[in-house]
């Protein structure tokens, strides 16, 4: 129990962290508008963290979902990319009630989810100014 609560804390303190840097995102930063509808970085998040468990092809897919991925990103605004990445993992990584395993699984795709832009991922630049 003590775990589990534990792996709660830090997912909802990750959250938290990216939850202030898209509240700098400017009003037009919304799903459907400056975000996709449903991005599709959620797919490569999963092939580079506990989704090859799940389902072993999306290691054979990363490189592909990586330029999907990329290519998203890239057409979303640098201002927006922040919170882009939120919306992801609240919406199509959202923890579930189940095993301790799913919620370490959503932790890992979470904290992944936020180093999508950095330079060794996708090399955006974001609100910053930088690979952040």
């Amino acid at each position: 129990m003590a775990s589990s609560s534990r792996l709660l804390l830090s997912a909802a303190a990750l959250l938290t962290m990216l939850a202030v840097a898209a509240a700098s995102a400017p009003p037009y930063c919304v799903v459907g508008q400056g975000i996709p509808q449903r991005p599709n970085c959620s797919w490569y998040v999963r092939s580079r963290t506990c989704g090859t468990e799940l389902t072993p092809y999306l290691k054979e897919l990363a490189p592909m979902l990586k330029e999907q991925c990329c290519g998203e990103l890239k057409a979303v605004a640098p201002e927006c990319r922040c919170k882009a990445l939120r919306e992801m993992v609240m919406t199509e990584m959202s923890p579930s009630p189940g095993t301790i395993e799913q919620q370490k699984c959503w932790q890992a795709q979470a904290v992944f989810a936020a180093t999508v832009v950095t330079e060794p991922e996708c090399g955006l630049r974001t609100i910053h100014g930088r690979y952040v």
